[in-house]
């Protein structure tokens, strides 16, 4: 293993690999204490252990763009029709412009919705994607509650992806990236370019299913370009919190070409993934806080992760990819 960087103070060693008896120990402990959450995704992880064809049977794919920009954590609301995320270290920038009478994508439901059309669209080279027989189906397919008000949730989530127009911006090596007459590449797409989405009442009496279409731009995105797989289950068990999903991406991501430690101030991670937070002392300090609950929360679903805390952030170690070798081959 590479040596680890030299940093003021001592290493907090929250984060080592641990084998599946520890896990199983560990669940225990949270169920003692009454941390029902951290307990459930830790037998979560234990059942997805014992069946590694379960694992391999629930490889998910996403975009590289949209692991490198996010889109917003909450709800913007509906008075915000235009957002923007920009990756401190490459200089792409999201941008979403979106449609007034539904809002724009954000949260949980949405990444795990175009998690799972871009999982289905390279898995069959397909651009009709099914989500399901009904919504409570596609919902099952998520692994979102299928509760009345989440059927209707997944199915606004939808809509919002479908009238949201993404665009991404990339600057060319060498230009500086605060000159406006700098020198960018510009790409401009909706996910979808059709849908036919039922109601979610009464779903099981309906004629005809959720299908999306994707647009042909994405679509070659998709096909064209080298996607970063990942586990889906794992992701579904994340799916409590949007900063939880895009750290799980992001991590596992870096993890594919990484050779030596890698850092991460606090600052750097609240510039990618915390805009929603309060300016000062105050966010980050809830940001921080919010932050290193997800760690533990996606180490209970990946115990190979190899994470330091260190003061001022995070560092991650090199170690294996979030995908059953045998995949990768």
């Amino acid at each position: 293993m590479a040596k680890r960087p030299e940093t003021q103070g001592e290493l907090i060693p929250l984060f080592g690999p641990r084998d599946p008896l520890a896990l199983e120990l560990e669940a225990r402990a949270a169920r003692n204490v009454g941390d029902r959450k951290l307990a459930k995704l830790i037998d979560a992880r234990v059942r997805l252990e014992q069946s590694e064809s379960s694992m391999e049977s629930q490889l998910g794919f996403t975009s590289r763009s949209l692991i490198q920009c996010t889109l917003p954590h909450s709800d913007p609301g509906k008075t915000v029709f235009q957002f923007r995320r920009q990756d401190p270290h490459s200089g792409l920038a999201l941008e979403l412009l979106g449609n007034p009478s539904v809002g724009l994508p954000y949260g949980a439901v949405s990444r795990l919705f175009l998690t799972y059309l871009m999982t289905r669209v390279v898995q069959t080279k397909e651009s009709t994607v099914f989500l399901g027989r009904t919504w409570t189906a596609a919902a099952a397919e998520l692994g979102i509650d299928d509760g009345a008000k989440s059927l209707k949730l997944l199915r606004n989530h939808v809509l919002r992806c479908f009238y949201t127009t993404f665009a991404l911006e990339q600057p060319v090596a060498g230009e500086s990236r605060t000159d406006p007459e700098r020198s960018i590449r510009v790409r401009r797409f909706q996910i979808l370019s059709a849908a036919e989405l039922p109601r979610t009442t009464n779903p099981d009496q309906l004629a005809w299913s959720p299908v999306v279409h994707v647009d042909a731009t994405f679509f070659r995105e998709l096909t064209d370009q080298p996607v970063v797989p990942f586990q889906f289950d794992a992701l579904k068990n994340l799916s409590g919190s949007a900063l939880a999903i895009d750290l799980y991406l992001l991590l596992n991501f870096k993890r594919f070409r990484l050779d030596s430690p890698c850092p991460f101030t606090y600052n750097e991670l609240m510039q990618r993934f915390g805009s929603q937070y309060a300016p000062g002392p105050s966010g980050r300090k809830a940001f921080k806080r919010h932050l290193q609950r997800q760690l533990a929360n996606i180490r209970a679903v990946w115990p190979e992760l190899e994470v330091d805390v260190v003061p001022g952030g995070i560092v991650l170690i090199p170690g294996p990819t979030h995908v059953p070798p045998r995949r990768l081959k």
